[in-house]
């Protein structure tokens, strides 16, 4: 088993509200970086580029994704945790020794020099990074769950085990839990919050304030009322790595289409992706089947 970091941009992705425990997600990185190893079930620490730079959750590695575009490499992984309560900035990285930059060893993630998606670490630093979130977060029964799977020995010696936590802690807790395949494709340096936004309000205003999918109509707000208003995911009909001149394009409203987050997934199920009319005619062959 392995050990990465995993950044995101928080201008772009709000890691914040990414992490939820058992969702998946598809990231990509440069094709340079494709070969370095990563294997399915590696462990992830999520890192946060914000100008404030923080450790903020935890996660697995999924599998490699094929694309026939070889300036990308896509990989799924799945998020294990919330995030953190007591993150752990970069000022006490830093104050570390096994994350001194000064340190010759020290992982890459923390010394200047061009921005990437994953960077390797080593075993050490990985369980230092381990105790480290235990120290400020020692009363997290689900953080302990997982460390104490990838560090056995280090969870036995540094902190009590599960079962001294208070028993009015519900069993559930211990569990990761896992629900349903959700999508998300996280294009850093292409995508456009702000044209996401805009193809909402355009289809909220041919549909009387509403955001049905534009493939099945489901409307996040008519099944889950009030935490549902206004949730919509928004796909590109034409996929950002085929964009020309580098993968860089302005992007059309025209090129956006709002759907739900299970369509979305299915979309990106193939490659190339299907078209929203490929995937609508598969919904309508399922309702005449019933």
């Amino acid at each position: 088993m392995k050990f990465w970091i995993v950044k995101g941009n928080p201008e772009l992705n709000d890691l914040s509200e990414m992490l939820v425990p058992g969702r998946n997600s598809t990231w990509y990185d440069p094709s340079d970086q494709a070969k370095n190893g990563a294997q399915v079930g590696d462990g992830i620490f999520f890192w946060s580029s914000r100008r404030d730079r923080f450790l903020i959750g935890l996660g697995q590695m999924g599998n490699p994704l094929t694309d026939e575009d070889e300036s990308y490499y896509y990989f799924d992984l799945t998020y294990l945790t919330e995030p953190f309560r007591n993150k752990i900035t970069i000022d006490e990285l830093k104050r570390d020794p096994f994350f001194d930059p000064k340190n010759p060893d020290c992982p890459y993630f923390i010394r200047p020099g061009p921005v990437q998606t994953r960077y390797p670490l080593t075993s050490g630093q990985a369980k230092r990074l381990a105790e480290m979130i235990l120290e400020s977060n020692s009363n997290s029964a689900p953080l302990t769950k997982i460390l104490s799977g990838w560090f056995p020995k280090l969870i036995a010696k540094s902190i009590p085990s599960i079962e001294k936590f208070p028993e009015e802690s519900e069993p559930e807790a211990y569990e990761f839990p896992e629900g349903p395949r959700i999508y998300a494709l996280h294009v850093r340096s292409e995508r456009s919050a702000k044209a996401s936004s805009e193809a909402k309000k355009r289809h909220q205003a041919k549909h009387n304030g509403r955001l049905p999918c534009t493939i099945c109509e489901f409307d996040f707000s008519e099944r889950y009322r009030e935490v549902g208003r206004d949730f919509a995911e928004v796909h590109h009909v034409v996929p950002l790595s085929q964009y020309e001149t580098n993968g860089i394009r302005s992007t059309l409203l025209s090129d956006l289409i709002v759907v739900c987050s299970n369509c979305h997934r299915m979309l990106h199920r193939k490659r190339p992706c299907l078209t929203a009319k490929n995937l609508e005619k598969l919904l309508v062959k399922k309702k005449q089947r019933f």
